[in-house]
């Protein structure tokens, strides 16, 4: 199938940490690993990421385990959670095509330095400029850069002008792309954030100018355009990462309110855990290499409205187990005659299939009809009806209780409407357990479930996504809406699952 596949974390497909991690193997190999170990329900080992230590050692072991970097992260330094950092580098290598050579700069690389270092190491050609503004990050990225022997690749410069973001910091010359991961929080927002909400269960090691800017993220990203309107072309592509959706629009305006409309937004993705990116270009005819090229925006001054076609995922905790769900699932696909493709791997299962009419509606109505076409009160499966139904002559229109049938509908079904990624696998390690402790047991086999669809490509016969395509049932709705639709059906039947009673300890 030529289908793209993704794990449960739907991270980057290259991404070599997209999987369950296992800690125990990886502490085998880091011992200093294995004081944080905790041991969980069921033989799982997790690791507690309420210590700052453990994921301090977490973060050297990814590093050294699989790209051989040596590093020292301070205390009370930001610690980077790999897997996320890799996505946003692998992103950038869709966006400049996986260019052999490539010049780039980061903005505030932190005290561990490790976009640069990741880019180093995955492309042996590629040069990195990094700039700080805290001395003592600037001391310790110097010495990570130098512990794994990438000083003539990598050159960090101190920014002691905090109001400044490209602009007087670096020096002239071109530059393939620009990333930043700029503080997420205004000072405001961040004590805001701290008194509404619970602790977590993640602990958040970090400085303050780490976390908090003036302004908080939109402010910064906002004295980065300026200075990408002064650089031009000289950086082909400025890029961001942001941790709120609700930052795109605004900055989208600002970025077409200056006349530059060569923007390119994608959403990162690790677990629960979800950022955005944002990039752009000052030549509006230069080209990128994401699958999604972006949307011109409907109206001078407007945002861009690029066409949805693919959905925020749909998350989903059921009391079953990962195989119990899958079957569930499978048997619900199946009794809405919808076909589907059920791969299993170690550490979880993946459904996909692919969805031509919404086969779903009207199932009780279709097996009336076939009932007293048939003369028979035993109701069949539902497939079995479908089939002879398809196989039955058209029969006149018998007043409001007649059916279309299936072959009436034959060119619409055989036309695909959206594709469909059911991930099924265990809960999080991280997660809480119930506070009940009858059903402690069965809490850690709960199954995590993802859902996420998208349209057909426009090459098919399919209709537009924003235009109204006849459904099997005769009706008339749009492919977004009957994806969303067929997305309420499964994690609603998931939800109304009964809860198994608990097994009674001896």
């Amino acid at each position: 199938s030529d289908r793209p596949f993704f794990t449960r974390r739907r991270m980057h497909p290259r991404n070599v940490l997209g999987g369950q991690l296992d800690f125990a193997a990886l502490s085998r190999s880091h011992p200093a690993l294995g004081a944080f170990l905790v041991h969980r329900a069921g033989g799982r080992t997790g690791l507690d990421f309420s210590s700052p230590d453990a994921q301090r050692e977490l973060c050297c072991a990814l590093l050294q385990q699989y790209f051989q970097l040596a590093v020292v992260i301070p205390p009370g330094h930001l610690i980077p959670t790999v897997p996320q950092r890799l996505n946003y580098i692998h992103w950038l290598e869709d966006l400049l095509g996986m260019p052999e050579r490539a010049r780039g700069i980061d903005i505030g690389v932190g005290a561990v330095c490790i976009y640069p270092l990741l880019a180093a190491r995955l492309h042996p050609a590629w040069t990195m400029l990094g700039t700080e503004v805290d001395p003592a990050s600037v001391a310790s990225a110097r010495a990570n850069v130098a512990a794994n022997g990438l000083e003539d690749r990598i050159d960090i410069i101190h920014n002691p002008d905090r109001s400044k973001v490209l602009v007087g910091c670096i020096p002239p010359g071109c530059y393939d792309f620009c990333m930043c991961n700029p503080p997420f929080f205004a000072a405001s927002q961040r004590a805001d954030r701290t008194a509404r909400r619970p602790a977590p269960p993640t602990v958040l090691a970090a400085t303050a100018s780490e976390l908090v800017a003036e302004g908080g993220e939109v402010a910064f990203i906002f004295r980065l355009i300026a200075d990408s309107v002064e650089l031009g072309s000289s950086i082909s592509w400025y890029t961001t990462m942001l941790g709120a959706k609700a930052s795109l629009r605004p900055l989208q305006a600002e970025l077409l309110r200056r006349g530059i409309h060569n923007i390119v937004t994608g959403e990162l993705i690790q677990g629960r855990t979800h950022r955005w990116v944002l990039g752009w270009s000052a030549d509006s005819a230069r080209q990128n290499g994401l699958v999604d090229s972006p949307a011109q925006p409907a109206q001078p001054g407007q945002p861009a409205q690029p066409a949805q076609k693919r959905a925020r995922p749909a998350f989903a905790t059921t009391w079953m187990s990962p195989e119990a769900a899958t079957d569930f699932i499978v048997k619900t696909l199946q009794d809405s005659a919808i076909a589907s493709e059920c791969v299993r791997l170690h550490d979880e299962t993946v459904v996909s299939g692919t969805v031509s009419a919404p086969t779903w509606r009207n199932r009780r109505r279709r097996r009336r009809e076939l009932a007293r076409a048939q003369d028979v009160t035993v109701k069949p499966s539902l497939p079995a009806a479908l089939a002879a139904i398809r196989d039955t002559p058209t029969q006149p229109d018998s007043g409001k209780d007649s059916v279309p049938s299936i072959a009436e509908n034959e060119s619409v079904r055989l036309a695909p409407l959206f594709t469909f990624t059911i991930n099924v696998g265990p809960r999080d390690a991280d997660g809480e357990c119930d506070s009940d402790e009858a059903h402690a047991s069965l809490d850690a086999h709960r199954a995590s479930v993802e859902l996420r669809w998208e349209l057909a490509s426009h090459a098919s016969a399919g209709p537009p996504e924003d235009q109204p395509c006849a459904a099997a049932g005769g009706d008339t709705t749009t492919p977004v809406s009957l994806a969303q639709e067929f997305s309420s059906l499964i994690m609603g039947a998931l939800g109304r699952a009964p809860i198994p009673a608990p097994v009674a300890s001896g």
